[in-house]
């Protein structure tokens, strides 16, 4: 009988089309983890590793071979990216809670072979359609280079570039917390307000460079006595503060001492020529009780000014009490109401009349521009409240070239008046005259103003002249040959005022008025006032007398035949705005 075999087909067309899909996505899924720049690794339920990218490999250095079977402590770690203290790894928690753990701040991850990377770290539960837990990813992000980016920008905002010292800005955030923490801890914290003595000495004698090396090396030689929990910053220019954590006054006082000594012994060596150099120093205390940050820096400020007033190189712990202290706060104060001034135009000319008094006296209507500051209501202020605080803090410039600008535009209106002759003093400072910018503005500013350059005279004093010989009597020539005058102002206050006059190229000789005010009660102010107008006559330049008063001191200059007058016995200031040619002819009459 013929064997027989029977047999059953079963169409498998789908499943294989399906493990074929199955293949393609596990392929496509294979290759699209191995092209992305993310480190990815996989563990199962125990934390053991099954799988690692190439991207995995390079950020640890290690092949992937190494890694598969061992458990996830065994391969990577995770620490702090500031203080390098161990975190607790995403790993163990995604696993034990079965739940997507994101790392809010950045990782640090140290290869095999030691070197380090910042990233980002992402870890998720892998589980089965049913739920159950079948291990976990982990998404390392590199982020080390956007990382040292933000470091180094925040380095360069809170640090100053040329010292490498904290910034004023990182400074006033340290002193804040500093504060806070007094107030919280009943701690007592010191702060000290350093300002370099002599450095301006060497700046302006070889150089910027030279002062910035001077300045790098004076840090330098601080730091080693600034504690490492303390902070030492640069507040500005030639400025540097200390603030001293869980120090009383005495440690403090110890501390000052101590730097001043080594700044006493330190010399500044620049091309063959050796400096020495101090520094003021002024002292607070931060307690409990202190107000602001902001008052605690100025009191200490304040104190260094008392040190630096009294002689420099000295230090100055801060007492509310001290005449010179609130003397320094009201300057302070004073500052600020100027700077707004000037930012909100609230200046405002005078002028006053300089009288010829001489039988040969010009034709031409003297006249001298005099400014005034006008506060937030209007009210008028004096020079005699913001001129003293302006040149002590730097603001005198600034004024200046407000008063030239202000007076060329308003006199330019003038210029065409039928011939008229008028001369207005404007007066500059020394700081003008040591600004190398100051010449060029005044040439095109009298050029925009289309001002006739023969109606201006510059009043300098002699103490600003003698300062910078050289400079002022380049500036002097430069602009005389425009058409300018000049004239040296407060004559007879300085040492040498009879040496250094034949150097200066003037055209007027103002005698100081300390010693005219009292012409006509004290011989040897007579005598004075009567020689300068001699020396002057002799050499060609017309004399002004300030501060005439009354008719007494007028007779007086007149028979000593000085040229013109000046003060309220002649005329009191008026408000520029005021000025038309008839009520300037009003004078001469």
């Amino acid at each position: 009988m013929p064997k027989s075999l029977s047999g059953t087909a079963q169409d498998i067309t789908d499943r294989k089309m399906a493990e074929n899909a199955l293949f393609r996505e596990k392929e496509k899924a294979q290759v699209t983890l191995r092209s992305i720049g993310d480190a990815v690794l996989t563990t199962d339920k125990n934390g053991i590793v099954e799988y690692a990218i190439p991207a995995t490999e390079l950020l640890l250095e290690l092949s992937a071979a190494s890694m598969i079977g061992k458990r996830y402590d065994e391969v990577i770690c995770f620490y702090d990216s500031n203080t390098r203290a161990p975190k607790n790894n995403p790993i163990a928690r995604c696993l034990e809670n079965q739940t997507p753990e994101v790392m809010d701040e950045h990782s640090l991850v140290i290869s095999n072979n030691q070197h380090e990377h910042v990233v980002d770290i992402t870890v998720a539960p892998i589980c089965a359609n049913n739920g159950e837990l079948n291990g976990c990813v982990l998404v390392a992000h590199d982020v080390t280079e956007m990382h040292s980016m933000a470091r180094m920008l925040n380095y360069q905002a809170t640090h100053d570039e040329l010292t490498g010292l904290i910034n004023r800005r990182e400074f006033e955030v340290r002193l804040s917390q500093s504060l806070e923490n007094a107030r919280i801890d009943s701690q007592e914290h010191a702060l000290i307000y350093m300002d370099m003595d002599n450095f301006k000495i060497v700046n302006d004698s070889c150089g910027h460079l030279a002062g910035d090396e001077l300045l790098k090396q004076f840090c330098a030689l601080l730091k080693t006595h600034v504690r490492n929990t303390d902070t030492f910053a640069r507040l500005g220019g030639d400025e540097f503060a200390v603030l001293l954590i869980g120090c009383p006054m005495q440690q403090a006082k110890n501390i000052a001492a101590e730097i001043q000594e080594r700044v006493q012994e330190f010399r500044f060596l620049w091309n063959d020529r050796s400096f020495e150099v101090g520094v003021s120093m002024g002292i607070t205390l931060i307690t409990s009780q202190s107000n602001s940050s902001t008052e605690v820096l100025n009191n200490a400020d304040s104190a260094c000014y008392v040190a630096k007033n009294a002689g420099r190189n000295l230090t100055h712990v801060y007492n509310e009490n001290d005449v010179v202290v609130q003397q320094h706060r009201g300057e302070m104060q004073w500052v600020q109401r100027i700077t707004h001034a000037l930012a909100e135009n609230r200046f405002t000319l005078y002028y006053q009349a300089i009288q010829s008094i001489s039988s040969t006296g010009s034709k031409a209507e003297h006249f001298e521009i005099l400014v005034r500051m006008l506060d937030e209501q209007g009210t008028l202020i004096g020079p005699q409240s913001f001129i003293p605080a302006a040149e002590r803090y730097q603001l005198m410039t600034a004024i200046d070239r407000w008063v030239i600008k202000a007076a060329f535009t308003s006199l330019a209106e003038h210029n065409a008046s039928n011939g008229e002759q008028w001369r207005f003093s404007i007066n500059l400072s020394g700081q003008s005259l040591s600004d190398p910018e100051l010449l060029d503005f005044i040439i095109d500013t009298q050029s925009k103003a289309e001002l006739n350059p023969q109606w201006i005279c510059f009043e300098i004093t002699e103490t600003a002249a003698i300062t910078n010989l050289s400079h002022a009597k380049k500036f002097i020539t430069f602009l005389k040959q425009i058409g300018f005058r000049f004239a040296l102002d407060d004559f007879g206050s300085g040492m040498s005022s009879f040496a250094y006059l034949r150097e200066l190229n003037i055209d007027f000789l103002k005698i100081d008025g300390a010693f005219v005010k009292q012409i006509d009660q004290n011989r040897i102010d007579y005598a004075m006032v009567s020689s300068i107008n001699q020396i002057g006559q002799l050499m060609g330049i017309k004399t002004i007398a300030e501060f005439v008063e009354n008719d007494h001191i007028l007779e007086l200059i007149k028979a000593l035949q000085i040229d013109f007058a000046q003060g309220y016995g002649i005329d009191k200031p008026k408000p520029l705005p005021l000025i038309s040619n008839s009520k300037l002819k009003q004078h001469a009459s």
